[in-house]
């Protein structure tokens, strides 16, 4: 968890001072240290910055650079497997990552075969014998790296935020955006809020340093420098548990060798096996930390997390490390957490992630997190729901048909009573190309977007969640409410060499047994005790938001709903917006998230 800022002044125009503002807003990413250089250049100057998040002794101060060729190198993130490269550029001494990123590049810069890197990462390198940016991602978009340009300047940086501290942008929102945020939570893939700033797509991409040439034009990418060959033969279910198996465990072998991480524990499989594989790793004492809302017993929405995470931290030996979360305490910080967004993400988790984040800093810089089991391994009711679709889809629309006027009636007594009327309503009337996009996304009065792609396979369903809500709502999130304490989220389930393997299976195998059924059958092989925790349903988020809305109704807090003038209804009408809450607060249906969403939009239009 690093911070990086970069500036290409076309004209030689400025001084210090915007990489300055840039710096100290990364601070919190990079607590270590910060440094940057200045690099005059034939078409003006490059200003590289840095905020360091150190788990080296000898991690050496960015920008980087060797005296064996001019190439000068910012990076944030994790390379994981050090020893294979150390071994490769025959190297005696422990390097840091960042130094083996350096030599990979300067090895391929001279067409070099090198190990293929397994981390997730941004960069930006300066090749001064070429004169030219180069710049990476990893391919699930873990780390982010978001650009802002216009004809004086390119600037670079791992937040928005920290462009906007230059001082050098001119930004305006983009409409189209806010409307996809009502149905899919966030942003499209390589857009944000602003029209002026990108985000940089995954791969390595180059762009030569001429005045003309714009990065969003003119960006090249060049061949592919990663990749991961693997042939796979045909396996039976045992053979794929013991394969996810080995393949899990290295992972966390791996991504548990720097830093001594804790585990971000939920209580469900995709948490409690990672505690599962540290402990056959000899790991003990692992710091677990789970959010436990106050007086969850008297709650009706409350999850059963805390229960569950409790029995998982004490059979596996772990610190268990509850977060409590008091009402009163939570609802008075929500105007100043909506204001630290980089940009909005419609989902109330992120306060939970801030949360989660604030109280593992005083143990450990770094955390495993179970984002993307769902995505890659089929997790969500939705996808099961998919999948029986698929299967006989005339039957289940002409039983949601018959089922709607008695199924809409139903009030609010349990969060299984929301899904069900969240899967069944639209059998009845969306067109099936679009029914899985109603599935994932919110219930707020926008239209879906004409040009949405038509889902048609079980393949296409995965593929979205792992193309979209996984990159742009999950790590996206994680990264910076995260980052704003400096502790970096590790994903083992993301390592390239799994998910290689996963895109080999075919999607159908996945559920075959049910969701995430290979996950399920080896976490009971490792803990046969924890049958409880691998049969338990999903619950989601983990506090009772939408209890404590309907208990401070009246407070100022929720006044955005009674107010027609606030700036977020000239972007969705707010007499539906209207009409939502008061459902909500009589308890004909939750919209928790919903709601979250136009309070987090609202606010950020206030700050603009």
């Amino acid at each position: 968890m690093c911070g990086i800022a970069v500036i290409w002044d076309k004209y030689a125009r400025l001084d210090e001072q915007p990489m300055r503002q840039m710096l100290r807003r990364l601070a919190n990413r990079g607590p270590d240290d910060a440094h940057w250089l200045k690099l005059k250049l034939t078409h003006g100057q490059l200003f590289m910055g840095h905020t360091l998040l150190s788990f080296y002794e000898n991690a050496p101060r960015q920008p980087v650079c060797n005296p064996t060729y001019p190439l000068y190198l910012v990076y944030n993130g994790q390379i994981y497997n050090t020893t294979k490269l150390s071994q490769h550029f025959s190297l005696h001494h422990t390097p840091s990552d960042t130094e083996l990123l350096w030599r990979c590049l300067h090895a391929r810069l001279h067409e070099e075969t090198v190990p293929t890197l397994e981390g997730m990462y941004a960069w930006v390198a300066y090749d001064q014998v070429h004169n030219r940016l180069l710049m990476g991602r990893d391919e699930q978009l873990i780390k982010p790296l978001y650009y802002y340009e216009d004809e004086r300047y390119l600037v670079i940086a791992s937040e928005i935020k920290a462009i906007q501290a230059s001082g050098l942008c001119r930004l305006t929102p983009c409409p189209q955006q806010i409307q996809h945020y009502w149905r899919f939570r966030a942003p499209e893939v390589g857009k944000t809020f602003f029209r002026e700033i990108k985000t940089l797509p995954a791969g390595v991409w180059h762009l030569p340093l001429h005045p003309r040439m714009l990065l969003e034009h003119h960006k090249e990418r060049l061949d592919d420098w990663n990749p991961v060959r693997f042939t796979y033969p045909h396996l039976n279910d045992t053979q794929m548990v013991e394969t996810a198996h080995a393949w899990l465990l290295e992972a966390v072998v791996m991504q548990s060798r720097v830093g001594n991480p804790a585990v971000w524990l939920s209580g469900g499989v995709d948490s409690s096996l990672l505690l599962a594989l540290l402990r056959e790793e000899g790991k003990t004492a692992v710091p677990a930390f789970t959010i436990v809302p106050e007086n969850r017993r008297k709650q009706p929405t409350a999850t059963q997390d805390a229960v569950y995470a409790q029995k998982v931290a004490r059979y596996f030996r772990a610190e268990w490390q509850p977060v409590i979360i008091k009402r009163d305490d939570f609802l008075e910080q929500l105007p100043t957490f909506w204001q630290l967004a980089d940009q909005p993400i419609a989902d109330p988790a992120t306060a939970l992630i801030d949360a989660l984040a604030a109280q593992t800093a005083a143990l450990s810089r770094c955390v495993l997190s179970g984002s993307g089991a769902d995505e890659w391994w089929g997790g969500y009711e939705r996808h099961r729901a998919w999948f029986y679709w698929l299967n006989n889809p005339a039957l289940y629309r002409q039983m949601a048909k018959i089922a709607k006027p008695w199924v809409a009636k139903i009030p609010f007594i349990h969060d299984r009573v929301r899904q069900i009327k969240k899967w069944l309503l639209p059998l009845a009337d969306a067109s099936p190309e679009h029914l899985y996009y109603e599935w994932a996304s919110l219930r707020l009065p926008s239209p879906l977007s004409e040009h949405l792609p038509p889902l048609h396979t079980l393949a296409d369903a995965l593929q979205f969640d792992r193309d979209f809500y996984l990159p742009q709502v999950l790590l996206a999130s994680q990264d910076y409410y995260a980052g704003r304490h400096a502790v970096e989220v590790r994903v083992p389930y993301l390592m390239p060499f799994i998910l290689h393997w996963l895109r080999e299976l075919p999607v159908s195998v996945l559920l075959s047994k049910g969701k995430k059924w290979i996950l399920k059958a080896l976490l009971l092989r490792l803990a046969p005790e924890l049958k409880a925790v691998a049969k338990r349903k999903k619950e989601g988020f983990g506090i009772p938001l939408g209890d404590w809305m309907r208990q401070t109704a009246t407070a100022s807090l929720w006044l955005v709903f009674e107010d027609a003038q606030a700036p977020v209804y000239e972007y969705i009408n707010f007499s539906k917006v209207h009409s939502l809450w008061k459902q909500h607060l009589r308890r004909h249906d939750d919209y928790t998230h919903e709601l979250w969403a136009v309070l987090q939009m609202n606010a950020f239009l206030c700050s603009l």
